[in-house]
């Protein structure tokens, strides 16, 4: 009989504690250098300011919204979000900031590479910002969904005629 409490007592404890972590998408790899934190159907993993050098590995699959602000991440392809389907905003800002900008210790010299198409897969994207990267070209391949695309504080100098003809869901472009 003893042990028959024992068993319910550890079924009791993983139906109320752990089965609800696991749901809610609070459970996540332990060297994820990010916070995660999930309300309803939005799961936000925040990975800000963490000098980190690539996209992380181990983001849940049904990760939301993506903050990468304040990295030193040089390097973005499509394999950077490999299983992110569930993505709807990015925010890549301040991972090369232009030394007028500041902070000092993240002022970079070469800005960050962005192969066209690291963000096509991405069908869901609503929101992307890459703003302060010193990036000197639009990213081609682009997501059709995008409805704000921001690129303040960066050296875009000229823009070519047919750059944002896919972009046909285009609310809110920051230049």
């Amino acid at each position: 009989m003893v042990h028959h409490a024992r068993t319910s007592n550890a079924l009791l404890f993983v139906l109320l504690f752990l089965f609800p972590m696991l749901l809610s998408g609070r459970w996540f790899p332990k060297t994820l250098p990010c916070d995660v934190e999930a309300f309803e159907s939005t799961v936000r993993v925040d990975c800000s300011d963490r000098r980190l050098k690539e996209v992380p590995r181990g983001i849940p699959g049904n990760a939301t919204n993506l903050t990468l602000t304040i990295n030193h991440i040089p390097r973005i392809s499509p394999a950077s979000f490999t299983q992110l389907e569930n993505l709807v905003e990015i925010d890549f800002r301040c991972n090369c900031v232009p030394p007028r900008l500041g902070p000092k210790d993240n002022v970079c010299i070469t800005p960050p590479s962005i192969e066209n198409g690291s963000f096509a897969a991405l069908s869901r994207l609503k929101s992307l910002y890459l703003d302060a990267n010193q990036l000197s070209k639009i990213p081609r391949g682009l997501p059709a969904t995008l409805r704000l695309l921001s690129l303040e504080a960066n050296n875009i100098f000229s823009i070519k005629k047919n750059t944002f003809s896919e972009l046909r869901n285009i609310e809110l472009l920051y230049l």
